[in-house]
């Protein structure tokens, strides 16, 4: 499977849970990803979810003779219930709790599944009975993340065309859009962090396994963002520093654009015994 490309940086990107309404944009994307995950078979990774042009974050098909899948409409919060690509039903979470969200799903759908089929769906975490937490992101920060996973996506297509790279899926428990590449002597993750317990703003990043020794003279020769050392080890680009070397969006995907490729090629060829500093 393509998860095992990285097991240890995976495990410790994986301490550095979300926080404040990070945590609830984990907890919508977990409601997304709970049908699959009750549904479908554990080996199949029934919990990756994929990003679709309609700035929807949406989970694995069910069901027997429909197709239905769960989604999140990123830039207004609401959960939706689709049949294929076509919503059947749909509701906005902002105001609600995580509980009665779940309510809906699983009401929705006993309606839409064949008599019998459907089941409970299994909490996580679950939140305090008494004056739960309500969904509350604000909408220009819906927007703006919604924005960035497009152009996240739009640019991992580009960069996943090498052989040996993995789907781009979203990971729920942190919010990641991501995918895996498979190089000789190198294995890499590539992805965007909608912000954690590391970084409290979104940011994109490239880690490897293993870690190169050269890695002190590959994060003096990056061309934008610095090289993280705690915990994990990678090139980070966080959104504040993007904007500082670019305004327009067209000019900072070209710099993210060449950001990847320099450290990518860097990182292989440190891996190979080719890399050296130059200058």
């Amino acid at each position: 499977m393509y998860l095992n490309f990285l097991p240890e940086v995976v495990a410790l990107r994986s301490r550095h849970a979300p926080s404040g309404q990070g945590l609830e944009l984990r907890d919508a994307l977990m409601l997304v990803a709970c049908v699959a995950s009750n549904y479908l078979p554990a080996g199949r990774e029934p919990d990756r979810l994929s990003w679709l042009p309609q700035g929807w974050l949406v989970g694995r098909a069910i069901g027997q003779r429909r197709a239905l899948r769960s989604a999140l409409s990123l830039k207004d919060m609401t959960l939706l219930l689709l049949d294929h690509e076509t919503p059947i039903a749909s509701l906005p979470l902002i105001g609600l709790s995580l509980e009665e969200a779940l309510i809906w799903l699983e009401k929705m759908l006993a309606e839409s599944l064949p008599k019998g089929y459907a089941r409970p769906l299994r909490r996580w975490e679950k939140a305090p009975a008494f004056n739960p937490p309500l969904f509350s992101i604000l909408p220009e920060r819906l927007a703006e993340l919604s924005i960035w996973f497009s152009r996240a996506q739009f640019l991992f297509e580009e960069l996943s065309r090498q052989a040996g790279s993995s789907p781009i899926r979203c990971n729920p428990s942190g919010g990641d859009l991501s995918f895996h590449q498979q190089l000789p002597e190198l294995s890499l993750e590539i992805g965007f962090s909608v912000g954690d317990g590391a970084y409290r703003t979104p940011y994109f990043y490239i880690t490897p396994w293993p870690v190169p020794p050269q890695a002190a003279e590959i994060a003096a020769a990056l061309p934008l963002g610095h090289w993280h050392n705690q915990g994990w080890k990678g090139a980070v680009v966080t959104l504040n520093q993007l904007s500082g070397v670019a305004e327009k969006p067209s000019e900072q995907v070209r710099e993210l654009r060449k950001f990847f490729l320099k450290v990518r090629q860097d990182l292989y060829d440190a891996s190979i015994g080719k890399w050296r500093l130059l200058g």
